[in-house]
Protein backbone atom coordinates (compact mmCIF):
# COMPACT_ATOMS: atom_id res chain seq x y z
CA UNK A 1 0.00 0.00 0.00
CA UNK A 2 1.32 3.27 -0.77
CA UNK A 3 -0.56 6.23 0.51
CA UNK A 4 -0.81 9.82 -1.23
CA UNK A 5 -2.86 12.98 -0.72
CA UNK A 6 -3.84 14.56 -3.79
CA UNK A 7 -5.69 17.92 -4.24
CA UNK A 8 -5.39 17.33 -7.96
CA UNK A 9 -7.38 13.72 -7.84
CA UNK A 10 -9.95 14.92 -5.51
CA UNK A 11 -10.78 17.98 -7.84
CA UNK A 12 -11.00 15.79 -11.08
CA UNK A 13 -12.81 12.99 -9.50
CA UNK A 14 -15.30 15.76 -8.34
CA UNK A 15 -15.22 17.18 -11.51
CA UNK A 16 -16.20 13.47 -12.81
CA UNK A 17 -18.77 12.95 -10.19
CA UNK A 18 -20.50 16.32 -11.87
CA UNK A 19 -20.28 15.09 -15.38
CA UNK A 20 -21.95 11.71 -14.86
CA UNK A 21 -25.01 13.45 -13.12
CA UNK A 22 -24.01 12.55 -9.42
CA UNK A 23 -25.05 15.15 -7.00
CA UNK A 24 -21.94 16.57 -4.74
CA UNK A 25 -22.23 16.62 -0.77
CA UNK A 26 -21.26 20.12 -0.65
CA UNK A 27 -23.22 22.66 -2.14
CA UNK A 28 -20.25 25.43 -2.06
CA UNK A 29 -18.01 22.69 -4.21
CA UNK A 30 -20.48 22.03 -6.97
CA UNK A 31 -21.23 25.77 -7.39
CA UNK A 32 -17.50 26.44 -7.39
CA UNK A 33 -17.23 23.73 -10.37
CA UNK A 34 -20.05 23.52 -12.28
CA UNK A 35 -18.84 26.05 -14.67
CA UNK A 36 -15.48 24.65 -15.28
CA UNK A 37 -16.90 21.26 -15.28
CA UNK A 38 -19.63 21.86 -17.81
CA UNK A 39 -16.35 23.77 -20.15
CA UNK A 40 -14.44 20.45 -19.93
CA UNK A 41 -17.29 18.07 -20.97
CA UNK A 42 -18.73 20.60 -23.48
CA UNK A 43 -14.71 20.56 -25.19
CA UNK A 44 -14.08 17.31 -25.08
CA UNK A 45 -17.55 16.22 -26.34
CA UNK A 46 -17.41 18.61 -29.16
CA UNK A 47 -14.39 16.91 -30.25
CA UNK A 48 -15.25 13.72 -29.93
CA UNK A 49 -13.56 12.24 -26.56
CA UNK A 50 -15.59 9.60 -25.12
CA UNK A 51 -15.82 11.12 -21.53
CA UNK A 52 -15.66 7.66 -19.62
CA UNK A 53 -12.36 6.55 -21.23
CA UNK A 54 -10.79 9.87 -20.45
CA UNK A 55 -11.56 10.27 -16.90
CA UNK A 56 -10.45 6.75 -16.23
CA UNK A 57 -7.07 8.40 -17.07
CA UNK A 58 -7.27 12.09 -15.93
CA UNK A 59 -8.26 10.86 -12.29
CA UNK A 60 -5.78 8.49 -11.66
CA UNK A 61 -2.86 10.11 -13.77
CA UNK A 62 -3.31 13.39 -11.93
CA UNK A 63 -1.96 11.30 -8.53
CA UNK A 64 1.72 11.93 -9.76
CA UNK A 65 1.40 14.58 -12.71
CA UNK A 66 0.48 18.15 -11.39
CA UNK A 67 1.84 20.13 -14.91
CA UNK A 68 -1.34 20.83 -16.46
CA UNK A 69 -0.02 20.77 -19.72
CA UNK A 70 1.94 17.73 -19.42
CA UNK A 71 -1.05 15.91 -17.52
CA UNK A 72 -3.54 17.14 -20.38
CA UNK A 73 -1.39 15.43 -22.89
CA UNK A 74 -0.69 12.25 -21.15
CA UNK A 75 -4.20 11.75 -20.37
CA UNK A 76 -5.43 12.36 -24.21
CA UNK A 77 -2.82 10.08 -25.65
CA UNK A 78 -3.93 7.42 -23.77
CA UNK A 79 -7.82 8.58 -24.62
CA UNK A 80 -7.60 8.95 -28.59
CA UNK A 81 -3.82 8.82 -29.73
CA UNK A 82 -1.36 11.57 -30.31
CA UNK A 83 -3.53 13.04 -33.59
CA UNK A 84 -6.23 14.66 -31.19
CA UNK A 85 -3.65 15.04 -28.36
CA UNK A 86 -1.52 17.54 -30.26
CA UNK A 87 -4.61 19.83 -31.32
CA UNK A 88 -6.34 20.01 -28.16
CA UNK A 89 -3.87 19.88 -25.40
CA UNK A 90 -3.66 23.31 -25.22
CA UNK A 91 -7.32 24.07 -24.92
CA UNK A 92 -7.19 21.46 -22.00
CA UNK A 93 -4.86 22.45 -20.25
CA UNK A 94 -6.67 25.50 -19.72
CA UNK A 95 -9.69 23.88 -18.77
CA UNK A 96 -7.99 21.41 -16.76
CA UNK A 97 -6.14 25.10 -14.49
CA UNK A 98 -9.70 26.57 -14.31
CA UNK A 99 -11.36 23.64 -12.51
CA UNK A 100 -8.05 23.47 -10.36
CA UNK A 101 -8.41 26.92 -9.42
CA UNK A 102 -12.12 26.78 -8.90
CA UNK A 103 -11.37 23.63 -6.31
CA UNK A 104 -8.73 25.32 -4.40
CA UNK A 105 -10.48 28.09 -3.90
CA UNK A 106 -13.39 26.61 -2.94
CA UNK A 107 -11.24 24.63 -0.52
CA UNK A 108 -8.35 26.02 1.05
CA UNK A 109 -6.08 24.62 3.45
CA UNK A 110 -7.38 20.97 2.28
CA UNK A 111 -3.91 19.10 2.28
CA UNK A 112 -3.39 19.75 6.18
CA UNK A 113 -7.66 18.51 6.53
CA UNK A 114 -6.20 15.26 3.93
CA UNK A 115 -3.35 14.70 6.65
CA UNK A 116 -5.58 14.66 9.67
CA UNK A 117 -8.64 12.53 7.67
CA UNK A 118 -5.64 10.34 6.36
CA UNK A 119 -4.41 9.44 10.04
CA UNK A 120 -7.38 7.80 11.20
CA UNK A 121 -8.17 5.56 7.89
CA UNK A 122 -4.51 4.31 7.72
CA UNK A 123 -4.61 3.08 11.40
CA UNK A 124 -7.71 1.75 11.01
CA UNK A 125 -6.46 0.10 7.47
CA UNK A 126 -3.08 -1.29 9.43
CA UNK A 127 -5.41 -2.59 12.37
CA UNK A 128 -7.45 -4.72 10.44
CA UNK A 129 -7.41 -4.05 6.62
CA UNK A 130 -5.29 -7.37 5.40
CA UNK A 131 -7.09 -9.17 7.22
CA UNK A 132 -10.27 -8.26 5.51
CA UNK A 133 -8.30 -8.57 2.33
CA UNK A 134 -7.23 -12.43 3.22
CA UNK A 135 -10.81 -13.05 4.06
CA UNK A 136 -12.55 -11.63 0.46
CA UNK A 137 -9.59 -13.76 -1.16
CA UNK A 138 -10.41 -17.33 0.48
CA UNK A 139 -14.19 -16.96 -0.80
CA UNK A 140 -13.27 -16.07 -4.31
CA UNK A 141 -10.15 -17.24 -6.10
CA UNK A 142 -6.06 -17.02 -5.90
CA UNK A 143 -4.81 -14.05 -7.80
CA UNK A 144 -7.68 -12.00 -7.63
CA UNK A 145 -6.59 -9.74 -4.76
CA UNK A 146 -4.22 -7.20 -6.31
CA UNK A 147 -0.84 -7.57 -4.60
CA UNK A 148 -0.07 -3.93 -4.99
CA UNK A 149 -1.72 -0.62 -4.87
CA UNK A 150 -1.56 3.21 -4.23
CA UNK A 151 -4.60 5.02 -2.26
CA UNK A 152 -4.73 8.53 -3.18
CA UNK A 153 -6.83 10.45 -0.30
CA UNK A 154 -8.82 12.63 -1.51
CA UNK A 155 -11.70 15.31 0.15
CA UNK A 156 -14.96 14.04 -0.12
CA UNK A 157 -17.18 14.52 -3.21
CA UNK A 158 -20.21 12.18 -3.13
CA UNK A 159 -18.92 9.98 0.21
CA UNK A 160 -17.45 6.91 -2.14
CA UNK A 161 -14.70 7.03 -3.79
CA UNK A 162 -13.55 5.14 -7.62
CA UNK A 163 -10.95 2.28 -8.46
CA UNK A 164 -8.76 2.18 -11.45
CA UNK A 165 -7.42 -1.36 -11.92
CA UNK A 166 -5.09 -0.19 -14.57
CA UNK A 167 -3.28 1.77 -12.76
CA UNK A 168 -3.78 -0.36 -9.58
CA UNK A 169 -5.11 3.13 -8.20
CA UNK A 170 -8.19 3.56 -5.75
CA UNK A 171 -9.40 6.97 -5.45
CA UNK A 172 -10.82 7.50 -1.61
CA UNK A 173 -13.14 10.02 -0.08
CA UNK A 174 -11.68 10.75 3.14
CA UNK A 175 -14.97 11.77 4.94
CA UNK A 176 -14.86 12.72 8.64
CA UNK A 177 -16.94 10.22 9.76
CA UNK A 178 -18.78 7.54 7.98
CA UNK A 179 -22.44 8.00 7.29
CA UNK A 180 -23.60 4.54 7.84
CA UNK A 181 -22.14 3.75 11.32
CA UNK A 182 -22.40 -0.32 10.72
CA UNK A 183 -19.92 0.20 7.17
CA UNK A 184 -17.03 1.31 8.93
CA UNK A 185 -14.48 3.17 6.42
CA UNK A 186 -11.85 0.54 6.31
CA UNK A 187 -14.37 -1.79 4.70
CA UNK A 188 -15.20 0.10 2.46
CA UNK A 189 -11.81 0.53 0.95
CA UNK A 190 -11.42 -2.73 0.88
CA UNK A 191 -14.21 -2.74 -1.39
CA UNK A 192 -12.32 -0.32 -3.63
CA UNK A 193 -9.29 -2.41 -3.44
CA UNK A 194 -10.60 -5.57 -3.95
CA UNK A 195 -11.55 -5.05 -7.14
CA UNK A 196 -8.37 -4.12 -8.83
CA UNK A 197 -7.10 -7.03 -10.54
CA UNK A 198 -10.58 -7.63 -11.66
CA UNK A 199 -9.51 -6.50 -15.46
CA UNK A 200 -6.61 -9.58 -15.68
CA UNK A 201 -8.13 -11.41 -18.70
CA UNK A 202 -7.97 -14.72 -16.80
CA UNK A 203 -10.77 -13.06 -15.00
CA UNK A 204 -12.67 -10.96 -17.42
CA UNK A 205 -11.59 -11.42 -20.75
CA UNK A 206 -15.79 -11.86 -22.20
CA UNK A 207 -17.40 -9.00 -20.48
CA UNK A 208 -17.21 -5.96 -22.12
CA UNK A 209 -14.82 -2.76 -21.20
CA UNK A 210 -17.66 -0.67 -21.18
CA UNK A 211 -19.41 -2.44 -18.15
CA UNK A 212 -16.49 -4.42 -16.87
CA UNK A 213 -16.03 -1.52 -14.15
CA UNK A 214 -19.46 -1.66 -12.76
CA UNK A 215 -19.49 -5.57 -12.86
CA UNK A 216 -16.47 -6.36 -10.86
CA UNK A 217 -17.25 -3.59 -8.22
CA UNK A 218 -20.84 -5.13 -8.09
CA UNK A 219 -19.24 -8.51 -7.06
CA UNK A 220 -17.36 -7.29 -4.32
CA UNK A 221 -19.88 -6.00 -2.70
CA UNK A 222 -21.18 -9.30 -0.94
CA UNK A 223 -17.90 -10.59 -0.73
CA UNK A 224 -16.58 -8.08 1.11
CA UNK A 225 -19.69 -7.57 3.36
CA UNK A 226 -19.17 -11.27 4.49
CA UNK A 227 -15.17 -11.04 4.85
CA UNK A 228 -16.26 -7.91 7.08
CA UNK A 229 -18.34 -10.24 8.97
CA UNK A 230 -15.54 -12.42 9.75
CA UNK A 231 -13.57 -10.26 11.33
CA UNK A 232 -15.83 -7.95 13.16
CA UNK A 233 -15.62 -4.59 10.97
CA UNK A 234 -19.43 -5.48 11.29
CA UNK A 235 -21.72 -7.17 13.02
CA UNK A 236 -23.11 -10.69 12.31
CA UNK A 237 -26.48 -11.31 11.08
CA UNK A 238 -27.91 -10.41 7.66
CA UNK A 239 -25.75 -8.89 4.96
CA UNK A 240 -26.59 -5.33 4.47
CA UNK A 241 -26.56 -5.42 0.96
CA UNK A 242 -28.67 -2.63 0.10
CA UNK A 243 -27.74 -0.15 2.62
CA UNK A 244 -23.75 -0.89 1.06
CA UNK A 245 -25.43 -0.18 -2.41
CA UNK A 246 -26.95 3.04 -1.13
CA UNK A 247 -23.73 4.14 0.86
CA UNK A 248 -21.15 3.19 -2.13
CA UNK A 249 -23.55 4.94 -4.75
CA UNK A 250 -24.29 1.71 -6.57
CA UNK A 251 -27.78 1.79 -6.30
CA UNK A 252 -29.22 2.73 -9.63
CA UNK A 253 -32.65 3.00 -10.34
CA UNK A 254 -33.73 0.07 -12.44
CA UNK A 255 -36.24 -2.19 -13.42
CA UNK A 256 -34.79 -5.14 -11.09
CA UNK A 257 -34.48 -5.05 -7.26
CA UNK A 258 -30.22 -4.64 -7.28
CA UNK A 259 -30.15 -5.65 -3.79
CA UNK A 260 -31.69 -9.00 -4.43
CA UNK A 261 -30.21 -9.81 -7.35
CA UNK A 262 -26.90 -9.60 -6.10
CA UNK A 263 -27.71 -11.40 -3.30
CA UNK A 264 -28.86 -14.76 -5.14
CA UNK A 265 -26.02 -14.83 -7.63
CA UNK A 266 -23.66 -14.50 -4.16
CA UNK A 267 -25.37 -17.27 -3.01
CA UNK A 268 -25.02 -19.38 -6.01
CA UNK A 269 -21.82 -18.62 -6.11
CA UNK A 270 -20.90 -19.73 -2.67
CA UNK A 271 -22.82 -22.93 -3.27
CA UNK A 272 -21.40 -24.06 -6.32
CA UNK A 273 -17.67 -22.01 -6.64
CA UNK A 274 -16.92 -21.96 -10.44
CA UNK A 275 -14.45 -20.07 -11.62
CA UNK A 276 -14.40 -16.31 -10.88
CA UNK A 277 -14.62 -15.71 -15.00
CA UNK A 278 -17.40 -17.61 -14.73
CA UNK A 279 -19.31 -15.90 -11.85
CA UNK A 280 -18.55 -12.41 -13.36
CA UNK A 281 -20.09 -13.77 -16.58
CA UNK A 282 -22.82 -14.43 -15.04
CA UNK A 283 -23.45 -11.59 -13.39
CA UNK A 284 -22.96 -9.27 -16.48
CA UNK A 285 -25.64 -11.70 -17.96
CA UNK A 286 -28.21 -10.49 -15.16
CA UNK A 287 -27.18 -6.96 -14.84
Amino acid sequence: MRWLASVSAGCFHAAESLVRGQPLAEARLAEALAQPAAALAEGLSGAGIDLDTFFGHLVPLSVGYENHRELASLSLTKTTGREKTQVLEGSLAGWLMGLKQAYTAALPGLLDELATRGGSIREQWEARGAGLLAAVGRRTEPGLIAERADVALVHPATGGGAAYAPYNSVIFEAVAASPMAELPDVVRLGWLLSALNSDLPKFSENISRQRLHRVALLAMVPAVLDAAQEVELIAPGERPLARALEAWHLDRAGPVDLATLLGDWWETYCESHPRWRVALEALDRLL
